[in-house]
C-alpha cells in the first residue's frame, strides 16, 4: 500500500524502480492497508504473510530508513558492495515460484465478490 513504509513512498518507490532491472509489478499498490488484509484473510494468505522471516527487508534494515533515497547515492553505494552480482545471482537462484493461471479458479473462488486480480 502506497506510503506504509520507507519502501514504499512514492519517492523510494521511484528510486527503486529506476534502479531495478527487472519490471517491478505492484498490483496492490492504490489498495488501503485494510483491504489487502481482509482479501489475504479471505484467500488464505494472511497467516503466512505475517510470520517472522529474516529476508533482505530484516536482516539489513536501518535504524532509520530514507523515505526519500537519492538514485546516484544508491548507485554509488552499490558500487561498493563486493560480489554484488554473486548475490544477486544467488537470491535469483533461490527464488520460488509460484504459477498462478486463469484456470486457476480456487484463489477466485476463495476471493469472493472482490474483483481484484
Amino acid at each position: 500500500s502506497l506510503g506504509q513504509v520507507a519502501s514504499q513512498t512514492l519517492s523510494s518507490m521511484n528510486v527503486i524502480g529506476r534502479s531495478a532491472e527487472l519490471p517491478l509489478l505492484r498490483p496492490l499498490i492504490m489498495m488501503d492497508k485494510e483491504d489487502i488484509i481482509r482479501i489475504a484473510k479471505r484467500i488464505g494468505t494472511y497467516e503466512t504473510s505475517i510470520l517472522p522471516f529474516e529476508d533482505c527487508c530484516t536482516l539489513f534494515l536501518p535504524k532509520s530508513p530514507s523515505t526519500n533515497p537519492n538514485l546516484n547515492v544508491v548507485s554509488k553505494v552499490e558500487s561498493f558492495v563486493p560480489e554484488l552480482e554473486e548475490m544477486i545471482a544467488q537470491a535469483v537462484s533461490e527464488v520460488e515460484t509460484l504459477e498462478i493461471s486463469p484456470d486457476d479458479k480456487l484463489g477466485a473462488q476463495a476471493a469472493g465478490d472482490d474483483d481484484w486480480f
